[in-house]
């Protein structure tokens, strides 16, 4: 009988003490989870105080104690990137885009800062230390040091602390280029002591800075003989490009070489493909049989794309003519004419044709002439000038004297000189 009465008194003091038990706990703060609110718990040094006390306090019940230990343990700790973001330099905010099960953030950082400053937040304050896995993602811009340096380690958040913010190094180079992107991700299984967040990928913007290059001929002029047949320009920029480069050129009205008489030009524009810092154009020289002077051609760059013109903007092409000179020939090599028809003619012939002015020298022989000159024939000049580009059949002209004479044939030798 008393063993069942000790029985019944010690249900009765277990049923108090769970009824005690379960309406604190209803009661606690903060101890329910709202769908949809991502809630954390209070600051640590404040459980840690509470502890102290609890231990110090013999009177607490042991249902309280219980109740402070697991406060942290129900709530719903969530890691992810801070919806904030700066980057040290001319942050470019972009309004979230809604991916298929989360949301990504954004910022921008200028290439010559050297650094992007990310910033990874908690929902709130931990009470123990919150862990989890950054990885970069390349997209445009390339990891490895190319654009910047890639990350693959394990960052902690210590208790009591809500966020961390951790550097990225950006590579300042010298290139015209695109603005770059590249991602910051969370891995999804990394987290420890923390749920993701729905914010658990950040897009990087990396904002170029530097100028064009510049675009020129390798030198101001080039000379060439008329045989070589192609002749090759190069142009250069003065530092690669991240972008595809074109330039044109033109032939200046000054040019004395004719197009499609001493050459001719498939092409009036040069291009460079991303990286590339060298072109060639190219001229076909017209190899003719034509005595000529030095001919020059100027180039002029204009309407350049992705660069700018530098200061070798014109270049001189000298064509050298590598042509004899014609042959002129008497067209007979004698010919007999009466005195009393008074005008004569002896007619030359020109080999080729000539782009020069020809001068013709010509005299009268000294040995087998008989004729006396102003009594028998009158010259005069000695000298003959053909035009450029002349053909044909030309003339040496004099006058014959009809002194009415009875006597021998007479005889003029004339000698080209």
């Amino acid at each position: 009988m008393i063993y069942l009465t000790r029985r019944l008194f010690s249900i009765l003091i277990l049923a108090f003490y769970h009824l005690l038990f379960s309406q604190q706990i209803n009661n606690a703060p903060n101890n329910v989870y709202q769908k949809g609110a991502y809630s954390l718990g209070e600051d640590t040094t404040k459980t840690e105080e509470s502890k102290d006390n609890l231990k110090k306090n013999d009177e607490i019940p042991v249902s309280q104690n219980i109740i402070l230990e697991n406060k942290y343990k129900d709530k719903k700790i969530v890691v992810d990137f801070d919806d904030d973001n700066l980057s040290n330099n001319n942050q470019k905010k972009s309004t979230p885009s809604k991916l298929t099960k989360h949301v990504f953030t954004s910022s921008s950082a200028n290439e010559e800062s050297n650094i992007a400053k990310i910033a990874i937040s908690l929902s709130q304050k931990s009470g123990k230390n919150i862990g989890f896995i950054i990885k970069t993602l390349d997209s445009t811009a390339l990891g490895a040091g190319k654009d910047y340096s890639s990350l693959n380690e394990t960052l902690t958040i210590p208790k009591g602390r809500d966020g961390t913010t951790f550097n990225i190094p950006i590579k300042n180079d010298i290139i015209d280029e695109n603005d770059e992107v590249f991602f910051i991700h969370i891995i999804d299984t990394s987290t420890r002591n923390a749920s993701l967040g729905i914010r658990r990928t950040h897009r990087l913007t990396i904002i170029d800075d530097d100028p064009p290059p510049f675009v020129e001929f390798l030198s101001a002029s080039s000379t060439i003989s008329e045989s070589v047949l192609k002749h090759s320009i190069i142009l250069l920029l003065d530092t690669e490009s991240g972008k595809p480069i074109s330039v044109n050129f033109r032939i200046n009205q000054n040019s004395t070489a004719t197009l499609n008489q001493d050459y001719e030009c498939i092409t009036y524009a040069a291009s460079f493909p991303i990286g590339v810092v060298r072109d060639t154009i190219y001229f076909d020289i017209i190899n003719d049989l034509t005595d000529e002077d030095h001919q020059d051609i100027f180039l002029t760059l204009e309407n350049p794309l992705n660069a700018r013109i530098g200061s070798k903007k014109n270049h001189k092409i000298r064509i050298n003519d590598d042509d004899t000179p014609p042959f002129i020939t008497f067209k007979k090599e004698f010919q007999s004419q009466l005195e009393n028809k008074t005008n004569a003619s002896i007619p030359l012939i020109l080999s080729t044709k000539s782009e020069k002015e020809i001068t013709v020298y010509y005299t009268i022989s000294n040995y087998g002439t008989t004729a006396k000159k102003t009594l028998d024939y009158t010259f005069e000049n000695n000298k003959l000038k053909l035009s450029p580009n002349s053909s044909g059949i030309f003339k040496i002209d004099f006058s014959i004297n009809n002194d009415k004479l009875d006597e021998k044939d007479e005889v003029i030798i004339i000698n080209l000189l």
